[in-house]
């Protein structure tokens, strides 16, 4: 499976994100602290509904917020699929959703 879009709101340190990666492999440069490893922690997240760095999903949102989203435009072979999700400190929600 390949990304096509990611978008990303409220997320770590990123208010607002959207990425459209290259096909085949991609590099994140950047300094320390500016958010490769929470673009990445996203792209995880998406694919598996659960951070790698912490079990508890508030941590993930972005300081003085009480929301996070992720999103992304993800192709398979013979399929693309929208996978969103979203988690609220405030609302019991569902955690995710996949839309064919």
């Amino acid at each position: 499976m390949n990304i096509e879009f990611l978008r990303i709101k409220n997320f770590r340190n990123y208010t607002s994100a959207a990425v459209k990666p290259s096909p085949g492999k991609n590099v994140f440069v950047g300094m320390n602290g500016q958010g490769k490893s929470n673009l990445l922690e996203a792209i995880y997240c998406l694919s598996n509904t659960r951070s790698f760095r912490t079990a508890r999903s508030a941590e993930m949102i972005e300081w003085e917020k009480d929301s996070f989203y992720i999103g992304g435009e993800v192709v398979s072979r013979k399929s693309r699929f929208d996978i969103k999700m979203f988690y609220s400190a405030k609302k019991k929600v569902s955690p995710s959703m996949i839309t064919p």
